[in-house]
């Protein structure tokens, strides 16, 4: 007597995520995360410099333009204020490759020596290159100098930093404490909360960087959750 054989069937269970979501995935996060850390791949910044305006106009008692005061100085008292060292950039490659050695070694020195009123003051020719003074402002942020003014108004264009000797304290200006008298506490800064940072790092996900990956994780959940509701309904 034979027995009937019954055949194993295979059991389909319908699947969360459509086909091929979970790979799409994948690559995002491959291309927002992985790639950017690979060698060679650094991130692009980018630095905003605020100038001072050409002219401020100066509104007197009944409202009028009586002086234009312009916050730039003259060449008296540029001289005056403090003993400058000289850079030139002339648009030659060789010339400006010394020169820009020559701003290095002269920034890192006032770094390393800010207790002395000294200045560095880098002019530019007509023929200087747009390159050189990028290169220039990223030396200032790579050596961390935060005091400079770029002067456009006066020809040629000029970059300026300097350092200020530090002024003397005297007795007077120390505070004396006697028997009953507690100097001022600081305000200690309160913690934030669970919530605010909570909501600091959802703000992160806010950026320009990461705002497209987001929208489009969202919409993919929002796509399962339409899908479980059609099945079950």
């Amino acid at each position: 007597m034979l027995l009937p054989l019954h055949l194993p069937r295979r059991h389909r269970r319908p699947l969360l995520f459509p086909p091929g979501l979970l790979a799409l995935a994948w690559l995002l996060w491959l291309g927002c995360v992985a790639l950017p850390q690979m060698r060679g791949m650094g991130r692009e910044r980018v630095m905003q410099l605020t100038l001072a305006p050409l002219q401020i106009p100066y509104y007197g008692v009944l409202g009028t333009n009586l002086i234009g005061k312009e916050p730039y100085f003259s060449s008296l008292e540029l001289a005056a204020f403090r003993p400058w060292q000289e850079v030139r950039f002339t648009g030659n490659l060789w010339n400006d490759y010394f020169s820009f050695q020559q701003a290095q070694t002269t920034v890192q020195q006032l770094r390393a020596n800010p207790d002395h009123d000294r200045g560095l003051r880098i002019q530019f020719e007509p023929q200087a290159t747009y390159s050189s003074l990028v290169k220039l402002f990223d030396l200032f942020e790579v050596e961390n100098v935060k005091r400079y003014w770029l002067d456009i108004r006066h020809s040629p264009t000029t970059l300026y930093t300097f350092t200020t000797k530090p002024s003397g304290v005297s007795y007077e200006d120390v505070p004396a404490f006697t028997c009953g008298v507690s100097a001022e506490q600081s305000h200690s800064v309160p913690t934030p909360t669970v919530w605010e940072r909570l909501a600091k790092s959802l703000a992160l996900l806010h950026e320009p960087d990461w705002r497209n990956s987001t929208l489009l994780l969202l919409l993919m959940a929002l796509l399962s959750v339409v899908r479980l509701r059609w099945r079950a309904g």
